[in-house]
């Protein structure tokens, strides 16, 4: 009896053990297995490619990896964490593994300044920002939240990301000053003066491009002795808060009386002080030089215009005249009254302003003219399209010409208005 106890106990013992397996087998089957090549927890930059490990599934050592059902999606576009699942079932046994992703941002903002990174600049000044962008990867356009750090000697700029991904360049300021400073000589820089008169200096002036205007620092050197015949220089220096320093020359010649005199010393031109032709009688041009310019006949077609709104009548008499209608005309009055007195209404052939196109006879050839309402008008009124009289009454000694209240020169509104607004004439204008 014993014995079969034993055979009964051994056998449900088998059968329980077998019951066990095939439980194990069916709901817990350690045969049935996933395996994943690589890590569990993959981190992949925004933006990148993803790429996976691969899965396997086995049973009982054979490859049942198409059986795996796959869960789960991952948007490398943007940042966060993404699981994928793997689940495989055989029988009534299920099995799953979880892969991790991290989608992060790792790559830094980019900053971009709008000028130059080097920018050399006057001591003491402030700095005017020039811009700047920053630009992120994932962010996009993250400028407004740049932090800007000012020193002396250098602009910081910081861009940080959602990310915390931070970087900072700069805008190095280099201090100095290597730039001369500016002098600007009012009046003409060579000229000549008469034994015994006077010579009266136009004025200057100084600017510096750090330090704005600078004319009380500039020290005069002047020499000129007007009782003595030489040639003498007036030299103006200045010196900016940076040691720069410059200097200019204006040039007074002292001569005689005859050589201050009508047609002696004669410049052959065309001459140009400060930007205006000059031609009077010891200003000459060449025969070929001249003819009509159209900008002071426009301006006469509206001085003309506004005297006709005015009331008065302002007929152009003489305009352009050629090199060799002046010697025809002067010429002729030479024969009729003599050269001396030719000389006080009449420019020799070269002398003519009428050559350059910009001098018109008006109104009436009269010398009461000046006194009429019309000729009032025209010298009240002529700066403002651009023309002075040219040969006004009591200034014959200085422009060689008895007064002609009809003739006009066209300078330009600028330089007539100012010319008007001071009395003088061309050359006096001009400093000769």
């Amino acid at each position: 009896m014993k014995r079969i106890f034993n055979k009964k106990v051994i056998i449900c013992l088998i059968i329980f053990i077998l019951l066990i397996v095939l439980t194990l087998i069916t709901f817990f089957n350690p045969f049935l297995f996933i395996k994943i090549s690589g890590n569990k927890n993959i981190i992949v930059s925004v933006n990148e490619e993803l790429k996976l490990p691969s899965v396997k599934a086995y049973i009982f050592n054979k490859d049942i990896t198409k059986n795996i059902e796959e869960s789960g999606k991952v948007d490398t576009t943007k940042i966060g964490e993404y699981k994928i699942k793997y689940t495989i079932k055989y029988l009534l046994t299920t099995k799953t593994v979880t892969m991790k992703v991290n989608v992060v941002d790792k790559e830094l903002p980019e900053i971009k300044l709008i000028g130059n990174s080097e920018v050399i600049m006057c001591p003491n000044v402030e700095y005017i920002e020039e811009g700047y962008t920053a630009l992120d990867n994932y962010d996009g356009d993250i400028t407004d939240s740049v932090i800007i750090n000012k020193s002396s000697d250098y602009i910081e700029y910081t861009a940080e990301d959602s990310s915390k991904n931070k970087t900072s360049i700069k805008r190095t300021l280099i201090r100095k000053d290597e730039e001369i400073p500016s002098i600007t000589l009012y009046g003409n820089i060579n000229n000549k003066v008469v034994l015994n008169s006077s010579f009266s200096d136009k004025g200057y002036s100084a600017t510096d491009n750090c330090d704005g205007d600078i004319s009380s620092n500039i020290e005069v050197i002047n020499n000129v002795n007007i009782n003595q015949l030489g040639t003498y220089e007036i030299i103006y220096k200045v010196k900016d808060s940076s040691g720069n320093e410059t200097s200019v020359t204006r040039i007074v010649e002292v001569v005689e009386q005859s050589k201050s005199g009508f047609y002696t010393n004669i410049v052959e031109g065309p001459t140009y002080i400060n930007g205006i032709l000059i031609v009077n009688k010891n200003y000459s041009i060449p025969s070929n030089f001249g003819g009509t310019n159209s900008e002071a006949t426009n301006a006469l077609y509206e001085l003309q215009n506004a005297a006709s709104l005015a009331g008065f009548s302002m007929p152009l008499l003489s305009g352009y005249r050629s090199y060799y209608t002046q010697q025809y005309l002067y010429n002729s009055y030479v024969n009729t009254y003599g050269r001396e007195s030719a000389d006080t209404f009449s420019a020799r052939p070269g002398h003519s302003e009428h050559q350059t196109g910009l001098a018109f006879d008006v109104g009436s050839i009269d010398d009461y003219y000046g006194d009429t309402p019309a000729g009032i008008w025209l010298k009240e009124n002529a700066h403002y399209y651009g023309f002075i009289i040219r040969y006004p009454k009591g200034k014959e000694h200085i422009t060689g010409y008895k007064y002609e209240p009809w003739h006009i020169r066209y300078l330009g509104v600028d330089v007539a208005t100012d010319i008007y607004n001071k009395g003088v004439t061309l050359e006096e204008y001009l400093g000769l």
